[in-house]
């Protein structure tokens, strides 16, 4: 019986700690982003205001291609020629700390926003 109530007890804690982790990264994190960073092979290629539609077209070294197109607030890669095409399958974000990632072509954007938060990780 002891056992059976330890387990419940231990399930309601856990459940406890999952919808806080939820609720601070919804209300805490999930802010709308101003910008778009976007970085090739480790450097910064553009700053992108999300307030802005805009399309950028971006080629590497060995022949790979994205096309970055910012819209109503939201940034997605439209088109790629890697061969899985998960940073299109990804779909447009808009939300501070939301990236989309393009391994092949070493690409990586990432949204942020004007205001600094003072919070960057979360520690026990």
């Amino acid at each position: 019986m002891k056992r059976k109530r330890n387990t419940i007890f231990f399930l309601i804690i856990l459940f406890l700690i999952i919808c806080i982790g939820f609720l601070i990264q919804k209300y805490y994190f999930g802010k709308s982003g101003t910008s778009a960073i976007i970085e090739q092979d480790g450097e910064t290629v553009a700053e992108l205001d999300l307030n802005k539609d805009t399309e950028l077209f971006l080629n590497d070294e060995n022949g790979g291609s994205n096309t970055i197109t910012v819209h109503n607030g939201q940034i997605s890669v439209t088109e790629a020629n890697c061969p899985d095409l998960v940073c299109v399958r990804t779909g447009a974000i808009s939300e501070t700390g939301e990236v989309i990632a393009c391994l092949p072509h070493k690409l990586i954007i990432t949204i942020s926003s004007d205001q600094t938060n003072s919070l960057d990780g979360l520690t026990w």
